[in-house]
């Protein structure tokens, strides 16, 4: 019910590849382009990274070059809207470094952190917080991993912010 999956069973003509790893950092991504990615080549690459740390604009760039080098856009996603008990909305530190570096590449993400949000609004610090019924672990003050139902707002928001992804020319 994960969010690839849920594009991958939506869109049975798409040749879609899934190397989500759980607790990846960017410098995971960057080392599986020489055993993966430049292997298969893919034309486009949906990213959610953020979480477990390790960015920096630096490996933005590296990432993007990277991609760039083997044909493939990159799409750069927002984290889901969480709160954490060692670092309060941290996920707003680390979307404002994303949202920062796309502008000013030209790159486009899902926002993970609107469809994640209470009342889809992560605005303002007050209304920042997380929809607690989509995510797995529902106590404050931690939520993190988006449940079934909090996977379908996701998919549901990829669809509104990365349209090309659902209507590209299979080749």
């Amino acid at each position: 019910y994960r969010v690839a999956e849920l594009f991958r069973t939506e869109h049975p003509n798409h040749k879609v590849m899934i190397a989500a790893r759980g607790g990846c950092t960017i410098e995971a991504i960057l080392q599986r382009f020489s055993t993966e990615f430049d292997i298969y080549r893919p034309k486009r690459m949906v990213v959610n990274i953020g979480a477990n740390g390790g960015n920096s604009t630096g490996l933005f760039n590296t990432l993007k070059q990277r991609c760039d080098a083997i044909g493939c856009k990159l799409y750069l996603c927002y984290n889901v809207c969480y709160t954490s008990a060692v670092e309060e909305r941290k996920h707003q530190y680390v979307n404002a470094m994303i949202e920062s570096w796309s502008a000013e590449n030209g790159i486009i993400g899902a926002r993970y952190d609107i469809a994640t949000a209470l009342g889809n609004n992560p605005v303002n610090d007050e209304s920042q917080l997380p929809d607690e019924s989509l995510f797995s672990r529902n106590t404050q003050p931690y939520n993190l991993h988006p449940n079934q139902a909090g996977q379908i707002e996701m998919y549901r928001r990829l669809s509104i912010d990365l349209p090309d992804l659902f209507y590209c020319i299979v080749g």
